[in-house]
């Protein structure tokens, strides 16, 4: 595939790989690949980091943004970028919503055609990094977890949201 993917207001987090990246790998064909408010932290792998491009993909560095990685290294992909803990709400029991004290709460920016978040919630004129936008109070209950069995090593994680609406996450 020769093509420019964009990855928006996504998260990426706790998945398990034993080769390569845990989070985010393109490969088997070349383009740019733009992120934008987007998390990839909590990802496991045998080698490799939480986003991998190989082959002839490449980070478009000019045009992504405001993304927040589990790995210091990785900042320099997107600029206005941070690295570290995001203060997930309870990411053991899969629950990616912000806590109050995340940087990346508010931290996005936006773009034509930003929606609304997984919850359905509008993001804000400044918008929080991540599939969630920021809510002050009580979360929404934690959707339940689902698995799409993979040909290989593993699989894809997503939710449902109890809507009919699932998630790859």
């Amino acid at each position: 595939i020769n093509s420019h993917c964009v990855i928006r207001n996504c998260t990426v987090a706790d998945n398990l790989a034993n080769t390569h990246s845990g989070g985010i790998r393109l490969e088997n064909g070349s383009g740019k690949v733009t992120m934008v408010n987007t998390i990839a932290v909590l990802n496991k792998m045998k080698s490799g980091a939480e986003v991998n491009c190989a082959d002839n993909y490449v980070i478009d560095k000019a045009n992504s943004s405001n993304c927040f990685f589990g790995n210091s290294s990785e900042t320099s992909f997107a600029a206005n970028s941070s690295s570290g803990d995001p203060k997930f709400v309870d990411p053991s029991n899969g629950d990616y919503h912000l806590q109050e004290a995340s940087t990346a709460k508010g931290g996005g920016v936006t773009y034509s055609g930003i929606g609304a978040d997984l919850d359905g919630k509008q993001f804000a004129a400044m918008p929080s990094i991540g599939c969630y936008e920021f809510a002050s109070g009580e979360p929404p209950p934690v959707p339940s977890d689902w698995d799409i069995s993979g040909s290989g090593s593993g699989g894809i994680n997503g939710i449902d949201d109890g809507n009919g609406g699932k998630y790859i996450l």
